[in-house]
């Protein structure tokens, strides 16, 4: 009888595992069945302080109150003194449904280079979705991907129970994360819910992770919120804009020399634009109803959506024009060529 004689391991080969064996007659790699298993990954740090928590939520809702827009800060924990904080890193303020740092700004270097000398490491981020529902976007994966850490994104934030969702990231993959491993209780709960049978600790922990309190958060935080300019003329900052459409010759130029006055009212006027260039392939009435959710998230006024009405309608006029002059030329052509 042969012996056989393997090693414990394992390579991948054309996406399948082998294994070395060694008989008295053959020596190689011989493919191996693996048991199908969920991917986990478990935190074993100590977990975030209720009262953070609570102070991170506290200045969303701050910052949505103030300008409706989207907001996001930093996780950064220490694991020889088992401490997190929360930094909030400079970014721009009024940027509606999306948040972005500001990477030249001069006080983010030493924000950064502090957190690294008092023993901290990034350990994650939080941002929120506004009045919408928490979910991860395309945006939020592509950011977090390389970014070590636990990320959650905070919906419904004008709302007494708020949205959660999170995710673990590690060495670039992305692993489910259940906020009752990583954000502690109230201090009167910490010590007595680890007693009771898992159903109920996790019906308590998502309970308060869902109810936070109302909560001071250090005012530091509001200075990191950097206003725009004023004005914004056109649509200058985006590349392409105010191309002709090569197929019928219109312009994507928007409101041609308006001035916005708020940053959330100049992305609307970008949307109106990207909508417009859509127009020739999309109803004009779904086009209002994006329009009209993009009103509500920015609590823009009504003299904005009549703004955006008569330049759909001008439009719908133009194409309609066009496209009656075109059948027109059909026929004056077909009773011609039928002469």
């Amino acid at each position: 009888m042969t012996k056989e004689n393997k090693t414990d391991k394992l390579f991948l080969c054309n996406g399948k595992a082998y294994s070395e064996v060694s008989t008295s007659l053959y020596e190689g790699s011989i493919p191996v069945a693996l048991p199908e298993k969920k991917a986990v990954l478990s935190w074993k740090g100590s977990l975030i302080p209720w009262k953070l928590y609570c102070e991170i939520v506290a200045f969303f809702r701050w910052t949505y109150e103030d300008s409706k827009s989207e907001s996001q800060c930093r996780l950064a924990y220490n694991e020889k003194t088992r401490e997190w904080k929360a930094i909030v890193l400079p970014q721009k303020k009024g940027t509606g449904m999306t948040t972005s740092e500001i990477e030249n700004h001069p006080d983010k270097a030493k924000m950064v280079q502090d957190m690294y000398k008092a023993g901290f490491e990034f350990a994650g981020t939080f941002h929120h979705h506004c009045s919408a529902a928490a979910f991860q976007s395309g945006t939020d994966t592509n950011n977090e991907i390389t970014q070590t850490g636990l990320h959650v994104t905070v919906g419904k934030i004008d709302e007494p129970v708020v949205d959660l969702h999170s995710r673990l990231v590690f060495r670039g993959v992305q692993y489910e994360a259940d906020l009752a491993d990583w954000i502690g209780l109230p201090e009167h709960l910490a010590k007595v819910v680890p007693l009771f049978p898992a159903v109920i600790r996790n019906g308590i922990n998502k309970y308060y992770t869902t109810h936070p309190e109302k909560s001071a958060f250090p005012e530091t935080w509001k200075s990191s919120m950097v206003e725009e300019p004023e004005t914004y003329a056109g649509y200058g900052a985006y590349s392409g804009v105010g191309r002709a459409y090569e197929e019928n010759g219109y312009y994507a130029s928007g409101y041609p020399g308006r001035r916005y006055k708020t940053f959330a009212e100049h992305r609307f006027a970008h949307l109106i634009n990207n909508l417009d260039r859509a127009e020739l392939s999309i109803p004009t009435q779904l086009a209002f109803e994006d329009l009209l959710d993009v009103m509500d998230q920015h609590n823009l006024d009504i003299e904005n959506l009549q703004e955006a009405a008569d330049y759909f309608q001008e439009m719908e006029n133009a194409l309609l024009t066009e496209q009656t002059g075109m059948e027109k030329e059909e026929v004056t052509g077909a009773k011609a060529a039928g002469k």
